[in-house]
């Protein structure tokens, strides 16, 4: 029975059974795809995401929230591609959606981490994504972004962004001719 039980632990210690290196990665959820939406990460997340596999970041903050260049710099050194896309609680703009909508469909960037401070404003953008690029309904888009943490924020924000699916999908289809506009309720989102 002795020599059981020194062959059983003679198996563990194998580099067969060796623990895997911790991989350290900022909460984040992946949307079933390339995509992955999450959290603010530091440093050695960054790191984490790499050896997760992860080929670029897209981060959603301001500069003067954070401290931007540092971020990049540690993403580059990682060997992640870097982009900072500043998105506000403010009415969205169109160039905003468009430049992001670039970037994720640039298949050099996958997989792609997608980041704000706590998921609100990159599952809203990931919520328009998944209407104009993917071909989700609204109302599906809009209950996934919810899972993915739109639901963080006031009900107000999931209404803007639908908001501005509806306009798009209403002008891509020739039902209106009229511009971008966020309403009066969407306006209170400027930090």
């Amino acid at each position: 029975m002795h020599i059981a039980h020194a062959l059983f632990g003679l198996l563990l210690a194998s580099p067969a059974f060796a623990a895997e290196p911790e991989t350290r990665a900022p909460n984040h959820t992946w949307t079933g795809g390339e995509f992955a939406i999450g959290d603010q990460p530091d440093a050695g997340q960054l790191a984490g995401l790499r050896a997760l596999g992860f080929r670029a970041i897209v981060n959603l903050r301001h500069p003067h929230e954070h401290a931007e260049a540092r971020e990049a710099d540690d993403a580059r050194s990682s060997g992640l591609r870097y982009f900072n896309l500043p998105v506000g609680y403010h009415p969205l703009r169109e160039e905003t959606v468009d430049a992001f909508l670039r970037l994720t469909d640039d298949p050099g960037n996958r997989p792609t981490f997608i980041h704000c401070t706590g998921r609100v404003r990159a599952s809203a953008l990931w919520m328009i994504r998944r209407v104009l690029r993917d071909g989700w309904s609204i109302d599906a888009a809009q209950a996934e972004a919810l899972r993915l943490g739109l639901g963080r924020a006031t009900s107000d924000f999931a209404a803007f962004a639908r908001e501005f699916l509806e306009f798009r999908v209403e002008y891509s289809a020739g039902q209106t001719t009229r511009t971008w506009r966020a309403s009066p309720a969407a306006e209170r989102f400027n930090p």
